[in-house]
């Protein structure tokens, strides 16, 4: 039981890298359309709401956050701050989602209905908090962000059954 602990706090460890080398869900990110740098990385990107001056590409990937496997299938949807859908990806098989879309985008939120339940809790870790997916307005904040921007967003981490139970969600 103890290993489950350690590697679940490397886990979010990685998630809180992850911050201090994208700034808070609004910095780095990769270069290029599509390719990401890492070999023709295909991070599935998708249209929602976004073209022109206030473009935003939008790059998140969903592993399991013991052993950072990738999970596709997982349905990850984009809201704007006044709780609108902007639009809804499907992670791939190598756990990649992704969305162009504008500067009003402000969370993301992964929807319970398709994860497999009887593998992971009902919770997702993000930026070194964690989220309820049964409850939609319990979302990952985006932070600002800025027109042109190409982000690579923190990992959208789930937690195996098999693991320590997690820590209650962080929901506003």
């Amino acid at each position: 039981m103890v290993l489950l602990m350690n590697r679940r706090s490397l886990a979010v460890l990685f998630g809180l890298a992850a911050i201090a080398v994208t700034g808070c869900g609004g910095g780095g990110g990769t270069s290029g359309g599509g390719g990401g740098g890492g070999g023709g990385t295909d991070f599935n990107i998708i249209a929602a709401g976004g073209s022109g001056v206030n473009s935003v590409i939008l790059r998140g990937r969903v592993v399991d956050s013991d052993f950072g496997t990738p999970i596709g299938g997982v349905r990850v949807d984009l809201y704007s701050a006044t709780g609108s859908v902007l639009g809804s990806n499907t992670s791939n098989s190598q756990g990649y989602v992704g969305f162009q879309t504008n500067v009003t985008a402000a969370s993301v939120h992964i929807v319970r209905s398709s994860v497999n339940t009887t593998a992971y809790f009902g919770t997702y870790l993000y930026s070194g908090s964690s989220y309820s997916m049964s409850v939609p307005t319990c979302r990952a904040g985006l932070g600002v962000l800025a027109p042109g921007s190409d982000i690579t967003l923190p990992t959208l981490q789930l937690i195996p059954t098999t693991s320590v139970p997690p820590l209650p969600p962080t929901c506003p």
